[in-house]
C-alpha cells in the first residue's frame, strides 16, 4: 500500500507507529485538537491497513538488522582457525577455538560429549512396536574417549600456546 494521499492521515500513521496516542498523532499531524475526530480517524479502515503496513515493515527490517547467518559465521571462523594455524598463529587458533567454545554456550560446562555436540541427551534404544520387547537402555558413557574435560582442554591449549 503506497503513502495515503492525504499527508496529514499519512503523518498521523506515522506519529501512531512511533507510539504517540491518537490524540497526541491527531494534533501533531495538523488537526484541531479533537479526541472524537481522532477516535473516528484512528477507525477508518485505510487508517488501520496503514498503519499495520508500517508496523509490518518496521518490524521486518528490525528483524533483518537483528539476525546474522551464525552457519555462515562458524563456517568463516573455521576457515580463520585454519588461517591462523597455517600461519604458525596458534594463539590466534586457540582465541578463535575459546570464541565457538563460548558461543555454543560450552564454555562452563564440566564435559563435551558427542551428546552435548548432537544437541540433545542420548535417547534409550526401544524395539519397534510388534517386534518383541523393549531392548534395554543404553549405558550413558562416564568416561573414555569420546568425553572431552574442558578444563583439560583449556590447560592444553594454553600450553601449546606457551610452548610456541
Amino acid at each position: 500500500m503506497p503513502a495515503l494521499s492525504d499527508p496529514r492521515h499519512e503523518r498521523f500513521c506515522l506519529l501512531r507507529l512511533a507510539g504517540k496516542t491518537i490524540d497526541a498523532a491527531y494534533e501533531e499531524a495538523g488537526f484541531k485538537q479533537n479526541r472524537s475526530n481522532a477516535a473516528r480517524l484512528a477507525a477508518q479502515p485505510d487508517i488501520m491497513a496503514r498503519v499495520k503496513e508500517l508496523n509490518e515493515f518496521a518490524a521486518q527490517k528490525a528483524l533483518e538488522v537483528a539476525s546474522f547467518d551464525a552457519k555462515q559465521m562458524f563456517v568463516e571462523v573455521m576457515q580463520d582457525i585454519a588461517d591462523a594455524k597455517a600461519a604458525g598463529d596458534h594463539k590466534t587458533a586457540a582465541t578463535l577455538r575459546m570464541f565457538m567454545i563460548r558461543c555454543f554456550g560450552y564454555e562452563d560446562s564440566p564435559t563435551l560429549t558427542h551428546e552435548h555436540v548432537r544437541g540433545k541427551p542420548i535417547a534409550q534404544e526401544t524395539a519397534k512396536e510388534g517386534q518383541g520387547e523393549e531392548a534395554p537402555p543404553s549405558p550413558r558413557v562416564q568416561g573414555g574417549s569420546n568425553v572431552l574435560p574442558l578444563s583439560k582442554a583449556i590447560r592444553d591449549l594454553k600450553r601449546r600456546i606457551q610452548e610456541t
